[in-house]
């Protein structure tokens, strides 16, 4: 894959961890970034509800960065 699509290949890459919260947090936020674009670039008709996504981000971010 990295031959084919480099760029893809790094965006994956993006979304593996290890164990570490915050490392967690890290991926799993690639991973929503990824879904965006590529649900927007692959012309996907998904009906976004922005205030759900707005408060399902919000405790994402809450979560991660919440102590031990």
């Amino acid at each position: 894959m990295e031959a084919i699509a480099p760029e893809e290949a790094r965006n994956i890459l993006a979304t593996l961890s290890g164990y570490d919260r915050h490392e967690a947090g890290r991926a799993l936020l690639a991973t929503v970034d990824l879904y965006r674009r590529w649900s927007d670039a692959d012309g996907a008709v998904v009906e976004r509800r922005h205030h759900a996504e707005k408060l399902a981000m919000q405790y994402l971010h809450d979560v991660i960065d919440q102590g031990c």
